[in-house]
């Protein structure tokens, strides 16, 4: 459905499956135009009917008329709220969605840079733009067309003077559109950007609350926000004043013909050349008229919103493709690092030396280093998520770049990453995503860290995430991460901050134990009893 302008392939594919909504909203909305301009065709019958022909059937039957074609707009009506009360969410909601897993096979770096708050805020307002476009103002301007159409063929053949002075309203207009519409498109998309940028950075204030609370910032943060609402409010003022400029150059016009118009029908009344209830249809033709050139005026600014809503989303829609490989692993026995560097910037290393270890299964290995040495980097780029970097990294004796990464950390990778950000999945649902189950094991170190009398994982699983204390949310995501299905590899990064200190052995004698002899362990932790336990690997910066 190619409807205006040149969208992205995967928004026009994704509003094609909405096609014979949009058909449907373009056949109601013309019938109820065509119903629009009926209507003050059969008043003024019926006023020339009373005033000059006295004729009660005529009268009688035009009433009935009116009353049919009335009810028959209240019935259609029911489709153009349908569609804008119901339909348009759901149509918003699925293009979204297609962004969204989209971004999620974009190249990580090319996404770093967007705040994930911003760049919600401003997805959800420019699809919400497009769609609105699309299956309101289009269908609107349409019958737009369908009208000056209308009025135009019945002026034509009653009085083509009258005809004339609607067509030099509608070019007058026209003119003050044009002048217009690129700096109403430059002020929106200054407005759009500075708002996103506002409400990213106040939905930001309420993620870190007690951060902000704990380290009393609240007096900065409300200053470099009310920055923020003063940089858009100041758009915005450049987007009013151009805005206000074609609506009173709209209103300035209507009172202009509308006052020609009672001069030029008041005469041909007087005259005897025209009937009251001829008047009376031209005058609310020029009503009606007046209401479209007003929804013309709309539909212009909202064109230049739609204009500028498809150049941010282009922006998004181009961002390059996370480069993947083909190879799939079946499971994953060793990983060797050869001469490894990050690249943080161009001929800017990570590491003062290169790094050089292999990992193999059955062992339970600790990466250890200042904070900011670049562990946590280490890890994204063993996941496939930076590419930037010298060396080799193998797994099973395949280079990285050969591997398909996404389905590596689908099925061959588990990973506990440090600071997780709680959702509102309950326990279970958490769980089901990694096809793990919450059933007690044979093993009685799993059920002294995760069946005990201190947590009992079994009591939880009905219990939200983001509701359970610190603790019980870490003892959750590790427990995923152990038992994820298939997963030979495990990644976990300070893993056992918020566990009681008397939980850490007891766990290390489980990551120890014969259940796990299959699997790659991979720590994050500055603990030297940790330390002690495992095999350290040290990154130096």
């Amino acid at each position: 459905m190619q409807v205006i302008g040149n969208r992205h392939p995967m928004i026009q594919a994704e509003l094609r499956s909405f096609r014979k909504d949009f058909v449907l909203q373009i056949i109601v909305v013309v019938i109820m135009t065509l119903i629009a301009l009926y209507t003050p065709y059969l008043e003024g019958h019926i006023i020339n009917a009373i005033v000059y022909q006295h004729n009660v059937p005529i009268f009688i039957q035009t009433i009935g008329i009116l009353l049919l074609v009335s009810a028959i707009n209240l019935l259609i009506s029911y489709f153009t709220a349908k569609m804008q009360y119901h339909k348009l969410p759901q149509i918003i909601v699925a293009v979204i969605n297609q962004l969204i897993a989209r971004f999620y096979h974009v190249d990580p770096r090319a996404m770093l840079p967007y705040d994930g708050a911003y760049l919600n805020s401003r997805v959800n307002e420019d699809v919400s733009v497009t769609a609105r476009f699309i299956y309101i103002t289009v269908p609107s301007f349409i019958a737009n067309l369908v009208t000056i159409f209308g009025v135009g063929i019945f002026l034509a053949v009653f009085n083509i003077k009258i005809l004339g002075l609607f067509a030099l309203f509608i070019a007058l207009y026209m003119l003050v559109y044009f002048f217009t519409r690129y700096h109403i498109y430059v002020t929106s998309l200054d407005v759009k950007e500075t708002s996103a940028n506002y409400f990213a950075d106040r939905n930001s204030m309420f993620t870190r609350y007690l951060a902000i609370k704990a380290k009393e910032l609240l007096g900065a943060e409300q200053r470099k926000n009310q920055q923020l609402a003063t940089t858009m409010f100041t758009a915005m003022h450049g987007n009013f004043k151009w805005h206000y400029i074609l609506s009173t150059s709209k209103i300035s016009l209507s009172m202009l013909f509308q006052i020609a118009f009672f001069i030029i029908g008041g005469i041909a009344v007087i005259n005897g050349n025209w009937q009251i209830g001829t008047f009376t249809v031209i005058l609310q033709y020029f009503v009606i008229l007046i209401n479209v050139v007003d929804n013309l005026f709309y539909v212009g600014s909202e064109y230049q919103d739609y204009q500028a809503s498809q150049t941010r989303l282009q922006e998004l829609l181009s961002l390059p493709p996370e480069v993947t490989g083909e190879t799939t692993l079946a499971k994953v026995t060793t990983i060797t690092i050869t001469d490894l560097n990050i690249n943080l910037e161009p001929d800017q290393a990570l590491y003062v030396h290169d790094l050089n270890f292999e990992l193999t299964t059955g062992h339970i290995y600790t990466l250890i280093g200042k904070n900011g040495v670049g562990k946590t980097t280490l890890l994204y780029t063993l996941l496939g998520l930076n590419p930037d970097y010298q060396g080799q990294i193998t797994f099973n004796n395949h280079e990285l770049t050969t591997l398909n990464t996404r389905l590596l950390r689908q099925n061959n990778v588990a990973v506990m990453l440090q600071n997780e950000v709680t959702t509102g999945l309950t326990v279970q649902a958490y769980l089901d995503q990694f096809a793990v189950t919450a059933t007690e094991k044979a093993n009685p170190l799993i059920k002294a860290v995760f069946f005990s009398e201190h947590f009992m994982l079994t009591k939880v699983l009905t219990t939200p995430l983001n509701q359970l204390s610190g603790g019980e949310h870490q003892l959750v995501t590790l427990y995923a991460t152990l038992f994820k299905a298939d997963a030979t590899v495990l990644i976990l990064d300070e893993p056992f901050s918020n566990i009681s200190f008397k939980l850490v052995p007891v766990i290390l004698n489980l990551l120890n134990s014969p259940d796990f002899n299959d699997k790659i362990i991979l720590l994050v932790s500055h603990e030297q009893e940790i330390i002690n336990m495992t095999l350290p690997i040290e990154i130096g910066g």
